[in-house]
């Protein structure tokens, strides 16, 4: 006896401890289960029930938190066996769920790994037998906020463990209640299920479910959904479900699905299928029939109508009968963005998909025909054969696709583009599976179209050859092409009217692809181009102009409206090449080659123009250098040549024109001698321009000679300066100063005998053979081209009066353009030059003679 009590207050003493430890884990495992906090108001605890008045708990993860709330919980258990416990009933008075969003929910994608199934489909005997939860009220998260839903639960079982259970859901705003009824028959060798859910006669749901112990089942399903009532809309409403009033109006009989279905599992699911490349059903017969009389709509689809039959036989985990036909309208479907370049709704897409009734001992492929077809605004048609396979993995295959795709116009209205008669055709082939896909197009696919824009329009056609697009998993999707792009009568502001064409190859993928090609022209311009694209936005191109000899023709000048109508290229080579970027901003350099370029600009001939022009541009400013320059002849009625010049021009794009010009080095050869300009920097947003010629050793009798002429014979050297000013495009000369280098030289003037009258005889006489020491002369250049030259002469004539000094102040008036006109006429140097002179000529006396008229 004195044993025994001692053990009894041993018990006692540590029983303390016992609690704590017991309520220590309880909490640990509460928190680790993700409830924050938790209350209980305990009102009866016995040895087979319990009574909780009141349990709150906090349920937090990273997405939710729940506030819970039971009242009037009553559990009830017995002790069939010494520490073990059969729960008999749950019953809940009423409770309070609310959940609040804290964090945007993504969906679990974690791989599941595959499970073995048990044979043993009954329902763990330690469930209570009866769970009665009276009121539950939900407050759940939803597009209005926080939305409102009653739920109850009555589920029992009797001794043999058949199950019924019936749960419904209650909007209490607008009345509408979602109830589904469950009973579950438990034989030992068999499991049957039989489930309905119902929506206030506008949604039906029949489900019937036999499983054997051998894994054998049967399954039947029926569905039914009817038009929707205005207070189901309203709910669907706070929930961001809103269905269109058109499509309601459309939707007047129920959509029906009935599903018959006999079939048996493996012991092993999936790893069977995944050893042996076997379906995941032993044995199947599935019979399906779906029928919409009416536009059903589904989201993010669109509103569907018609039947489909399918129907499905596996023997021995193959396929071995397989049967599909459908014949469907969609509408409203995702456009993509195409709805705002046509001007009318898109028509339905009619579907059609056919099995042709394969039947074999063991299909490993499943044929199926397709069949879609829409009218306008876009007419298009495509057709078909395609292979489903279902082992190893899901894949499909198209073979014989055809693609027709016609539309009288289209518009593109934030670029000002419309296309009209689009057609667009293409063969092709190509397989899907869940990690690859790939799309052949066959040669020859094509896209033609009549194109307009306010700057240009022709018509376009692009063909493509060897064309592979592809996509594995986890990577970008990659393309490869050969493509051929014309342009048939392309009219342009900045072009004359021919045909262009460009053909290519384009490689890579859409995060990074290069294009190679040549543009050319019937002209015979030709552009080879070599582009890299970089997403999100990094282009680099390169590209080449191909020699151009000039001998043959001129394909800039056949090709530009910008190109000078007065210059002709006669002779000579011009090439060019390149290099445009653009990432944030657009940097362009490019190089001119001229070579030996012969030919005439407006009344001016030239040969041997040989020079390189670099133009680089960065962002909104431009620089064009001519680091050398060099033209061998000049011939504006006088020759003038060689010519070296070096020169930087800086601008903007904004105001191309009125940059800034730096004249490094200008020199050109001129009667032997030499003109040049002083380096200067010339602001071109000025309205005049001031320069400085320098005349270095002219010489007199290389001016005779070219200035033909029986009466005067010279010989000299003149050097001087001329002040230059240039004013809207006018030139002018202020007091420029020319002057005979030392020793001097002669002058010898032939007159007629009868003009050697008065007292001009002995001028006349002393000009026969003046031998003069000093030449120096005022020179001045008004707009109107009238030169004036003011002479003073000192020397004498040997034969007059024994050599006495001679001073002479001559003025001279010559109408200089006139005078160069008329020994270009006398030259006959080029028939172009010839009738350019006399059409200038022309201008010049209608305009004296108007203006006679208006004095």
């Amino acid at each position: 006896m004195r044993r025994l009590l001692k053990i009894l207050a041993m018990l006692l003493l540590a029983l303390p401890v016992l609690l704590f430890i017991a309520w220590f884990y309880l909490h640990t495992q509460l928190k680790m289960a993700g409830i924050s906090s938790w209350s209980l108001q305990l009102a009866h605890l016995s040895w087979h029930q319990a009574n909780i008045n009141q349990l709150d708990l906090v349920y937090e993860n990273d997405h939710y938190r729940s506030e819970v709330s039971f009242h009037d919980l009553k559990l009830r258990w017995s002790w069939p066996g010494f520490f073990r416990i059969q729960a008999h009933s749950i019953q809940l008075a009423s409770a309070t769920i609310t959940v609040q969003q804290t964090g945007e929910h993504v969906a679990d994608t974690a791989a599941r790994l595959p499970v073995a199934l048990s044979a043993d489909w009954r329902l763990p005997t330690w469930l209570p037998k009866l769970i009665k939860l009276d009121q539950i009220d939900l407050l759940l998260p939803c597009a209005s906020g926080q939305c409102a839903l009653q739920a109850s639960l009555v589920a029992s079982a009797d001794e043999q463990q058949a199950w019924q259970a019936s749960l419904s859901f209650k909007n209490p705003q607008y009345q509408q209640t979602v109830k589904t009824d469950w009973q579950l028959q438990q034989g030992p060798d068999a499991l049957a299920i039989q489930a309905t859910l119902l929506l206030d006669q506008q949604l039906a749901l029949s489900f019937k479910q036999q499983l054997a112990i051998d894994r054998a089942a049967s399954t039947e399903l029926a569905l039914a959904i009817s038009p929707p009532s205005p207070a189901l809309l309203a709910w669907l409403n706070e929930w961001d479900l809103q269905l269109p009033d058109e499509w309601r109006e459309q939707f007047t009989q129920p959509v029906q699905l009935h599903l018959v279905a006999r079939w048996q599992l493996p012991e092993l699911w999936p790893e069977a299928r995944l050893a042996t490349n076997a379906l995941p059903l032993v044995n199947a017969e599935i019979d399906i029939i779906a029928r919409a009389p009416d536009a059903f709509i589904i989201p993010n689809i669109g509103w569907l109508k018609g039947e489909l039959k399918a129907q499905l036989q596996i023997a021995d985990q193959h396929v071995a009968k397989w049967q599909l036909a459908a014949d469907l309208a969609l509408s409203h479907y995702p456009d993509f963005g195409l709805k705002a370049y046509f001007a009318d709704p898109l028509a339905p897409l009619l579907i059609k998909i056919d099995s042709q009734s394969a039947s074999s001992p063991s299909l490993t492929q499943l044929p199926l025909k397709l069949q879609l077809s829409s009218a306008s605004p876009v007419q298009s048609s495509f057709n078909a054969q395609a292979m489903l396979s279902l082992t190893p993995e899901l894949a499909i295959t198209l073979n014989q696709a055809e693609l027709m795709l016609k539309t009288k116009q289209l518009q593109v209205k934030a670029y000002q583009l419309k296309l009209q008669d689009v057609t667009l055709q293409s063969r092709f082939h190509g397989a899907w599976q869940a990690k690859y896909w790939q799309l052949q197009l066959a040669d020859n696919s094509s896209l033609a179209a009549k194109v307009t824009h306010p700057d240009a329009k022709g018509q376009v056609k692009l063909a493509v050859n060897g064309t592979t697009i592809s996509q594995a998993t986890d990577a970008d999707v990659t393309l490869s092409s050969q493509l051929q792009l014309l342009v048939q009568q392309l009219q342009h502001a900045q072009l004359l009217t021919q045909n262009w064409q460009w053909q290519g190859n384009a490689s890579g993928s859409l995060v990074k692809l290069d294009v190679e090609g040549v543009l050319s022209n019937d002209s015979g311009l030709i552009v080879k181009q070599q582009t890299a694209w970089q997403a999100p936005a990094q282009l680099q191109m390169d590209w080449q102009l191909e020699d151009l000899f000039l001998l043959a023709g001129n394909p800039l000048a056949t090709s530009f409206q910008a190109w000078p109508s007065l210059l002709n290229l006669t002779r000579g080579r011009i090439n060019a090449y390149g290099q445009l970027s653009y990432q944030q901003q657009l940097v362009a350099n490019t190089q001119v080659n001229f070579r030996e370029l012969t030919g005439l600009y407006d009344r001016t001939l030239f040969t041997g123009l040989t020079s390189a022009f670099l133009v680089n541009l960065k962002a909104q400013q431009f620089t064009i250098e001519v680091p050398e320059l060099q033209l061998a002849q000049l011939n504006h009625g006088l020759q003038m040549g060689p010519l070296q010049l070096k020169a930087q021009y800086q601008a903007t794009l904004a105001e191309p024109f009125l940059g800034n010009l730096q004249l490094l080095d200008a020199r050109l050869g001129f009667m032997q001698g030499e003109l040049s300009v002083e380096p200067q920097l010339m602001a071109l947003k000025q309205p005049s321009q001031q320069l400085v010629l320098i005349i270095n050793q002219l010489d007199l009798a290389e001016l005779v000679r070219q200035h033909p002429t029986t009466e005067l014979k010279a010989n000299g050297k003149l050097s001087g300066r001329i002040p230059l000013t240039i004013n809207n495009k006018q030139f002018s000369v202020q007091q420029g100063q020319l002057a005979a280098e030392a020793p001097g030289g002669t002058l010898q003037y032939r007159s007629a005998a009868s003009a050697k009258t008065g007292g001009m005889k002995i001028v006349f006489d002393a000009l026969e053979n003046f031998q003069f020491s000093v030449l120096n002369s005022e020179l001045n250049y008004a707009t109107d081209g009238k030169l004036t030259l003011a002479l003073q002469l000192k020397g004498a004539n040997p034969a007059l009066q024994q050599g006495r000094a001679i001073n002479l102040n001559i003025n001279l008036e010559e109408d200089l353009p006139a005078m160069l006109a008329s020994l270009q006429l006398a030259n006959k140097l080029n028939d172009t030059l010839t009738k350019r002179v006399q059409q200038y000529i022309q201008r010049q006396q209608a305009a004296k003679a108007a203006a006679g008229e208006k004095r």
